[in-house]
């Protein structure tokens, strides 16, 4: 019974599918388009002037001015523990509601940066009760809505991103992602297709379009827009991989060889890369080069069920004798039903 089952999962291997992702959520860090810009500091005293998307601005000195620098120094470093203490004690000293929109606005960066969302997202809604009209709170609202999975709450708050600000593109990217995330397609292209309009060099949004395109199936759509997606970015592997997935699913087995290449020298340590190499290869018919990519991906990752499982494929079936090992190919396949917990394996861009 075991060794059947075993056979069914080797043969599992063979035929999984591609789960695709795209770059989409465009996460730089909460706060990358924020308010709060700087402090300067002078011999007797420290002042903060705090700068907003509509031009206006406000100095802030004294103590209060001083917990707002002292806490935007130390998010700037990454000491999100002392940032959130000084932005929280410069709250308790009662700012007006400007002052204290963009405290709360920094404080919630901290806290994401952290990864304490669920105190993030009070802050941002906090924030956004002082200023309902600031098209950035609510981005990175819907940023970690979507870190934590409320895909409809994200698309809100793109959403009202996007009504405060119709020129907003890594809204549209996002909210596009998560359109698709959903299988509303039709929606998800919109979104990437306005992107590209408003930024005709944005590469993630040609890669989504890509994805897209891929996942409802018009392939060659699909490597257009990756190629695109490489003009503008030709260190992504993403995008390389997923053309390679393209090209290989409409039998372009050369070029699918030659970006898994690309691939594995962008990310040279990445196992997953070299075995879908090995597949290509096997595909084509390049039994030794196939054999090679395994080899590289097991010496990277002896411990990876896809890896294993792909692996054990290739040295069951393998036409060359020489490379055939079923003894191997069974001792694999058993460690990758056990590290997949005897659930076959995907692989994914």
């Amino acid at each position: 019974m075991a060794l059947r089952f075993v056979v069914g999962v080797i043969a599992s291997f063979s035929s999984f599918t591609l789960a695709f992702e795209a770059i989409g959520a465009e996460f730089p860090g909460p706060g990358v388009e924020g308010q709060f810009l700087g402090w300067r500091a002078s011999s007797s005293s420290r002042e903060v002037t705090i700068r907003f998307r509509d031009g206006s601005s406000v100095r802030v000195g004294g103590k209060l001015g001083a917990l707002i620098a002292e806490g935007y120094s130390a998010a700037r470093s990454k000491q999100y523990d002392k940032a959130i203490s000084s932005f929280t004690a410069a709250l308790q000293a009662d700012p007006d509601k400007n002052v204290a929109f963009a405290i709360y606005f920094r404080r919630a960066c901290a806290y994401s940066d952290k990864g304490q969302l669920d105190k993030a997202l009070s802050d941002w809604t906090a924030a956004i009760q002082l200023n309902s009209k600031n098209a950035t709170a609510y981005y990175n609202r819907g940023n970690d809505h979507a870190r934590i999975g409320n895909t409809d709450k994200a698309i809100a708050d793109y959403t009202t991103a996007i009504q405060l600000n119709p020129k907003y593109v890594s809204a549209y990217v996002n909210r596009g992602v998560h359109y698709s995330n959903k299988r509303e397609y039709k929606l998800a292209f919109r979104d990437a297709t306005m992107a590209i309009q408003l930024n005709p060099k944005f590469a993630n949004a040609y890669h989504n379009r890509g994805a897209y395109y891929y996942e409802t199936g018009d392939f060659d759509k699909a490597i257009a827009d990756y190629n695109e997606a490489i003009q503008f970015n030709p260190r992504s592997a993403s995008t390389f991989y997923n053309r390679a997935v393209a090209y290989e699913d409409t039998e372009k087995i050369d070029k699918a060889i030659a970006d898994y290449g690309r691939v594995t020298r962008i990310t040279p340590k990445d196992a997953n890369d070299y075995a879908v190499r090995g597949t290509a290869y096997l595909k084509k018919g390049n039994y030794k080069e196939a054999a090679l990519a395994f080899g590289k991906a097991l010496q990277l990752f002896p411990n990876n069920d896809l890896v294993l499982g792909l692996s054990a494929w290739f040295r069951a079936t393998c036409p060359e004798a020489s490379l055939r090992d079923g003894k191997e190919a069974i001792r694999m396949s058993m460690r990758a039903c056990e590290l997949s917990k005897w659930s076959g394996s995907k692989r994914s861009a």
